[in-house]
């Protein structure tokens, strides 16, 4: 067993850990201390769903769509909303310029692996399954294994990988000229010396797959309240808020289409 311990101070803007830490005081009355000893522990998860709307797409990257980015940010070792956590939408925005690609592309694929996983993992328990059970997987109307996951929410970890050997022990303030914090400056220990850590690259690890459909209306607040905020006096586009769930609802539409054309054709699925 491994303990995992990330934190938005890795990734994060210096802006979106402002509005981090005035989350958790104006909405649970609970301060945070960067700035200086004993500093406030953080830590943080990261979250997607992907969908489908053909799970015959041999091309991994037109199979699977990408939505609800979420980043779950607390004090707490586990991070959950009912615990504390503050959710955010993890934009591009909100990650430091010099990290931003790097972990978007590392998170996008590793949740296309995932799900290819899962996919394959039906087939090659589909034997034991049957011996055990007595009964087949089985398919739906328009031949989708019932093994098949079209869609999940996947919960993820992302830890920096330093350039420099050591055991991080602190992270410590970043200022500018005029006073600023402007981002963090990891310590590490070599010994009995320590030095200052560069992070290179991210190792991403997941979690655990699961519904989410929980969290929906949690980032459909999150949608909205930045809604407001770009409004200003303008009116609102509301066709921003629920953009994320549209994704999965088009996806799932189009199955629902399958199967009614399936059933109307009595093409019923022989295996």
């Amino acid at each position: 067993q491994e303990v995992i311990q990330t934190s938005p101070e890795y990734w994060a803007t210096e802006a979106f850990m402002q509005s981090f830490v005035a989350r958790q005081i104006v909405e649970l009355g609970s301060p945070v201390q960067r700035q200086q000893h004993p500093r406030t522990p953080l830590f943080g998860s990261h979250r997607m769903i992907l969908s489908t709307d053909n799970p015959a797409e041999p091309d991994i990257l037109e199979k699977w769509h990408i939505s609800h980015w979420i980043t779950l940010n607390s004090k707490q070792l586990i991070t959950n909303v009912g615990r504390g956590g503050s959710l955010e939408q993890f934009l591009p925005e909100h990650i430091r310029a010099e990290h931003r690609d790097n972990i978007l592309e590392k998170l996008a694929t590793a949740g296309r692996l995932v799900m290819e996983a899962l996919s394959a993992y039906e087939q090659r328990a589909a034997p034991a399954y049957q011996r055990e059970t007595g009964r087949r997987v089985g398919a739906d109307l328009t031949g989708v294994s019932y093994g098949m996951p079209r869609y999940m929410m996947l919960d993820f970890l992302i830890a920096p990988i330093f350039a420099e050997d050591g055991t991080l022990v602190d992270i410590q303030p970043r200022w500018d000229e005029k006073g600023q914090r402007v981002g963090s400056i990891y310590l590490l220990r070599q010994g009995s010396r320590y030095l200052q850590g560069t992070i290179v690259d991210w190792r991403v690890v997941l979690i655990e797959p699961n519904i989410g459909v929980g969290l929906w209306d949690r980032l459909a607040l999150r949608e909205e309240t930045r809604e407001r905020a770009d409004s200003d006096d303008n009116e609102m586009n509301w066709d921003n808020i629920g953009a994320n769930a549209r994704v999965v609802l088009s996806d799932l539409t189009r199955a629902g289409e399958d199967y009614l054309k399936a059933l109307r054709e009595g093409n019923a699925s022989t295996f």
